[in-house]
């Protein structure tokens, strides 16, 4: 039961991943230039 117990590891790293990007993004959507998720501009720009 190794191959399972490798299969439950690597679906809780890419969890972790993916739940990590997804808090890194919407923290620092700066970074991306490029980000189609941004509904609009601030409001607070001119």
């Amino acid at each position: 039961m190794i191959i399972l117990k490798w299969l439950a590891v690597i679906m809780f790293a890419v969890a972790l991943l993916g739940v990590g990007s997804l808090f890194i993004t919407s923290d620092k959507g700066d970074l991306s230039p490029e980000s189609p998720t941004q509904p609009s501009p601030s409001p607070t720009q001119p």
